[in-house]
């Protein structure tokens, strides 16, 4: 029984983060307009934040996002489209000590689970391991599809 409420857990976190995620990609640009000075987005917009990656420069270890010279275009960018609802999943998640990496197939980390599959198109579903600066290690859930290595 508690199996299945794991995975009932994770359907419904997992279908809420989708649904924010769609709504960052309209939301996000008006809350980047409301920013203050730090780049924090306001109290209201702090679901689609990046917890491990606060304010205006945050992103800019990413060459990438370095390129853009306007910190505004580039938060937009950054949690509107690249890091879509990520304050959410922090949320979402659970306290786990153990680390969940990613390789193909399935691996499980007690009642936690992460499938990976490696090819032309790459899937990848579960839960998966994130950390913000002076934060415990998170099991959080993701599912992702992408193309191309």
């Amino acid at each position: 029984m508690s199996r299945v409420i794991h995975i009932v857990e994770w359907v419904a976190k997992v279908l809420l983060w989708l649904v924010l995620s769609i709504v960052a990609i309209v939301v996000v640009p008006f809350a980047v307009l409301l920013a203050n000075s730090e780049g924090r987005l306001p109290y209201w917009a702090r679901w689609f934040e990046t917890p491990d990656a606060l304010g205006w420069d945050a992103n800019l270890y990413e060459p990438s996002m370095a390129r853009i010279r306007n910190k505004r275009l580039r938060l937009m960018i950054w949690l509107g489209l690249r890091n879509r609802a990520l304050g959410f999943q922090y949320w979402a998640g659970h306290v786990w000590p153990q680390r969940i990496d990613s390789y193909a197939g399935l691996k499980r980390s007690g009642r936690f689970w992460r499938f990976d599959y490696y090819g032309a198109v790459y899937f990848g579903a579960g839960w998966k391991s994130h950390r913000a600066e002076g934060a415990p290690m998170l099991a959080v859930p993701f599912l992702t599809l992408r193309f191309g290595r």
